[in-house]
């Protein structure tokens, strides 16, 4: 009892500032409790580095560690005290310790990444700095700064995206990102947006180093502008051999996508109006690459508008790995991933300096030859960098598009008085019902709120599999006689049977893609929940990018309960569904024009 009120006073001593004190106070204990021991070493240190005696807190330290291996803050304020007498080996060493220790421990995560900067071991800070986004902005901006000095410009600019959406900075924090923003453009001799960058940073808080930087870039700016009025006379007086060698353009991009599904497909339904926008553009040359043996409408009208267009179909492997290598190609762009139609053995080598898996393969490739998986911040949530053999590579906003061309059916019409029973649908194919999605399902199947539920896809049309997944449902104890079963090969029939709905249930872990931006663009909400990988967060990223929270759960149990809510609360449906228009039909968040110029910025 008289040791802990020895310590308390200590402590209170230690509060006032009176260090010489409490170390007199804590030499007079004498105890062999090794709990009362490591308080007394612990406050003793404390007071040591207060009072600047570094030898003795480092003694006292070094103790406490003898007793307790693993005493976490113990560990840091050593790496803290040789960092002041710099001994940052040491410092670093002690570092790394707390993070065996803990490997989330912010505090030694910030100080070792300090370290790494002050030394330009940028590589290796990089790979320090493994999660996606911090919630501690010092190690974003540290990790920004490694991209730049490593000159991984689209990491750089993908993950200052990522910052910029996903937090509402401070206006100190602000500036610093908007500083590094217009370093990056000043290092690309980019000096009218680095200006920018730098005049916005100096709105949030004036700093000399900013303040230099932006009077550097207007000095440059406005030399470039008499140099380009000098140059502009100059070519007036040029031999005209001269003039076109002159004014002669940038070399273009160019970039393949290979695919068996050019025709009517789930993937062409996404990206028939982007590819018709992006053979337009003067700054690509694009070479299509189709494997699939037939042609139907859909592949006509694309082919039409494709200059380089080849059928690969009937073709060996090595015969179009030596077509794609000699097109000398910057990009590759693969849409079939490991899914019927690939040709994957043409990757077993590099045909392209940059190989991309986008939109047919919702995950990884397994393939070391590919660079990056095109996605958006939101699909990828969640994830680890080991869950993909491909670096992420994140569009602005959203990671496809709807081609809104390819659709006759027009959206429903808001209801303003919502039906008293709630009509739900799931369009995804059968084994996409998994037992933990019907588990859920039971309780919104049952529920006095719902009419039915519309299982709407080709796969029911045979009767085996119909059988089947309904057995399910009655091993489950859901009420079969709400589940109704639609199977059309007319895909215009089928989304007039969507729009018979009110709500759609999307499924996990294998979420939605184009069923999913269909659903939305008919103005019927989707329930999904947020998965950890791409493949589970299609659905998600949509929900997100309109804002549509209610639609998000978190868990299985929410997953219910929020469906079961938006179909029994009018007011919250109605909001819901008033959300879609606005962002969907006044907004025009599907425009294929925008996803088009968010797609040609990333690349450029």
């Amino acid at each position: 009892m008289i040791q802990k009120q020895e310590i308390d006073l200590a402590i209170e001593l230690l509060n006032k500032g009176q260090f010489s004190q409490a170390v007199d106070v804590l030499n007079s204990i004498k105890t062999k409790d090794i709990h009362i021991l490591r308080k007394i070493l612990y406050l003793k240190a404390l007071s040591f580095d207060s009072l600047k005696k570094y030898d003795q807190a480092i003694k006292n330290y070094y103790n406490l560690i003898d007793i307790d291996k693993l005493n976490l803050p113990s560990h840091f304020n050593l790496g803290n005290i040789f960092l002041k007498i710099e001994q940052i080996d040491k410092a670093e060493l002690f570092f790394k310790r707390c993070l065996a220790i803990d490997k989330n421990f912010e505090p030694a995560l910030v100080n070792l990444t300090s370290i790494y900067l002050k030394q330009k071991r940028f590589k290796e800070n990089i790979d320090l700095l493994k999660n996606d986004l911090y919630q501690n902005q010092t190690l974003n901006f540290n990790k920004l700064i490694s991209f730049l000095e490593t000159k991984n410009h689209i990491e750089f600019l993908q993950f200052y995206r990522k910052i910029n959406n996903n937090f509402d900075l401070s206006e100190n924090e602000k500036s610093k990102f908007l500083n590094l923003i217009g370093i990056y453009f000043k290092n690309f001799s980019k000096h009218k947006a680095a200006a920018l960058y730098f005049k916005k940073s100096l709105k949030y808080e004036f700093n000399h180093l900013t303040n230099n930087n932006y009077l550097s870039c207007k000095i440059l700016l406005d030399l470039e502008n008499n140099l380009t009025k000098k140059e502009k006379n100059i070519t007036t007086s040029l031999p005209i051999s001269n003039k076109v060698q002159y004014l002669k353009k940038s070399k273009k991009i160019r970039m393949g996508f290979i695919s068996s599904d050019f025709r009517e497909h789930a993937v062409n339904y996404q990206l028939f109006d982007f590819f018709s926008l992006l053979a337009k553009d003067d700054k690509f040359i694009l070479d299509f690459f189709y494997n699939y043996h037939t042609n139907d409408h859909l592949t006509n009208k694309l082919k039409s508008q494709i200059k380089n267009w080849s059928n690969i179909f009937f073709q060996n492997d090595e015969d179009i790995f030596q077509n794609i290598k000699d097109k000398q190609l910057d990009f590759l762009i693969d849409l079939n991933g490991l899914s019927d139609g690939n040709r994957n053995a043409i990757f077993d080598n590099k045909p392209a300096p940059c190989l991309i898996n986008w939109c047919g393969w919702l995950t990884s490739t397994f393939n070391k030859n590919f660079d990056y998986i095109l996605g958006d911040s939101f699909v990828f949530s969640g994830s680890q960098k080991d869950d993909y053999f491909e670096n992420a590579l994140s569009m602005p906003r959203i990671w496809s598009t709807l081609s809104k061309s390819l659709i006759k059916n027009k959206p429903n019409k808001i209801k303003n008085i919502k039906n008293e029973k709630s009509v739900f649908i799931c369009p995804q194919r059968y084994d996409k019902i998994n037992e933990e999605v019907i588990l859920c399902w039971k309780d919104i199947v049952n529920s006095d709120s719902t009419k039915e539920l519309y299982l709407s896809n080709n796969c029911y049309a045979d009767p085996f599999i119909l059988q089947k997944i309904l057995k399910k449902f009655k091993y489950y104890d859901c009420n079969i006689n709400k589940i109704k079963f639609f199977y059309n090969n007319d895909r215009f029939r089928s989304l007039e049977i969507y729009k018979k709905a009110d709500i759609a249930l999307d499924t996990f872990p294998y979420s939605g893609g184009t069923t999913t931006f269909e659903l939305l663009y008919l103005n019927i909400p989707v329930v999904t929940l947020k998965g950890n990988h791409f493949i589970s967060n299609t659905s998600y990223s949509l929900n997100m990018n309109l804002k549509l929270d209610h639609c998000v759960a978190n868990s299985a149990s929410d997953y219910t309960s929020k469906s079961i809510e938006l179909s029994k609360n009018p007011k919250l449906y109605l909001d819901v569904q008033n959300q879609i228009i606005k962002k969907i039909h006044k907004d025009d968040f599907f425009s294929s024009s925008y996803f088009y110029k968010d797609f040609v910025s990333l690349f450029l």
